[in-house]
């Protein structure tokens, strides 16, 4: 296996033929038995750290952050995927003035050309957008986001859950609004409305509405609605951002 498609390998771009991956295994004196377990046991690592990160920002509990942060910090060198979840720990603590190690800036330099200078867009860059959004101002995200919402409609790339492409328009319509881009901001909403609705994403799709609305009595009515429902704490997380 060449140097370049081993490292587009390691990095989620190429999927080696069978034979290949028997070679691999066999010179790092692995069965395909434990190959499986091992991972196996590394996806659910990381999982368990994205989720609990993830959790503690949602949640606002600043302590956990900072806890989850120095685990995550432990194992940012087993590979790319574990480094870029070390940035996006760093990022949060940067959100809400924690201490951090790596700049808003150095998180930007690291993430922004694998975004812009890629064309081939996988499961990989789809999360890292998802992740990074808010790094980038609305004219950046203009571009990303029509780029990925392209892809996407053309279906030769697989959307990582049916939520993906509402939660992008509910983020970019929410820094759009923020921006006082009110005409951007509507198209982009009512495309993710539109997602929503066809995925049965209630939730989503009501939440939309109040942003579409932006704080009128009928938005308030929704709201009021939406706790009643037990979505309070995501209402609080929107709000969050939209201050």
């Amino acid at each position: 296996m060449s140097r370049s498609n081993l490292s587009n390998f390691e990095n989620n771009h190429y999927i080696p033929t069978f034979d290949k991956v028997i070679q691999l295994l066999t010179r790092l004196n692995l069965s395909t038995e434990e190959f499986i377990l091992i991972s196996d046991k590394k996806v659910a690592y990381y999982q368990t750290l994205y989720n609990e990160l993830t959790t503690s920002e949602n949640c606002r509990d600043l302590n956990n952050l900072i806890i989850v942060d120095k685990k995550i910090a432990n194992v940012k060198f087993l590979s790319n995927k574990y480094y870029e979840l070390y940035l996006l720990s760093q990022y949060v603590l940067n959100l809400h003035g924690l201490e951090f190690t790596v700049s808003v800036n150095e998180i930007k330099s690291y993430i922004k050309p694998l975004l812009f200078k890629s064309d081939q867009w996988f499961k990989r860059e789809l999360q890292l957008y998802n992740n990074f959004l808010f790094l980038f101002d609305y004219s950046e995200n203009q571009i990303l986001y029509n780029k990925v919402i392209k892809k996407l409609d053309r279906k030769d790339i697989p959307t990582p859950s049916k939520e993906y492409r509402v939660h992008l328009s509910l983020n970019y319509g929410i820094q759009l609004i923020n921006e006082e881009c009110w005409e951007l901001a509507n198209k982009v909403l009512i495309r993710g409305k539109s997602d929503a609705h066809k995925n049965n994403l209630f939730f989503q799709e009501l939440l939309i509405d109040c942003l579409i609305l932006n704080q009128t009595e009928q938005t308030k009515y929704i709201f009021d609605k939406l706790i009643d429902l037990g979505y309070e704490n995501k209402l609080n997380i929107i709000q969050w951002y939209l201050k």
